[in-house]
């Protein structure tokens, strides 16, 4: 499938995700049916990335939906392997990010804590003046 070919069917769909998946280097787990209850006829799967995993829909008429969001961040239909390698790669760039922000975070309240912990270690309780908090 070329890069402005739009995908009409399910299985086109399938497809352009399929391959920009691979493109990607992630994985694809197996397609699933929807529920009944869901409009329309969609499958359902998860593509992985390094930690990063996004769910991904595809329509009857091919349209692909990226955790719910059948359009890129610039507003075009998901229809496209330009548009659809685009929402990948920003969807993964913000999962990354988000991650790595989560993890500075963590490791900044772990070493704040080790800090407060250090400074109370270092409190003599008989020592009125270092009864204060330490700055």
């Amino acid at each position: 499938m070329d890069n402005e070919r739009e995908a009409r069917t399910i299985e086109e769909g399938r497809v352009l995700t399929e391959n920009v998946v691979e493109q990607l280097g992630g994985s694809l787990s197996a397609w699933e049916p929807c529920s009944p209850e869901t409009l329309g006829y969609w499958e359902y799967a998860n593509a992985s990335f390094n930690g990063a995993v996004v769910r991904v829909g595809v329509s009857s008429g091919g349209v692909v939906s990226l955790d719910g969001h059948p359009f890129t961040p610039d507003g075009l239909m998901n229809v496209t392997q330009k548009a659809v390698l685009e929402s990948f790669s920003r969807k993964i760039a913000n999962s990354i990010s988000c991650a790595d922000a989560e993890l500075r975070n963590g490791v900044q309240n772990a070493r704040e804590q080790d800090l407060a912990a250090a400074a109370v270690d270092d409190v003599d309780p008989d020592d009125e003046d270092a009864c204060r908090c330490a700055p």
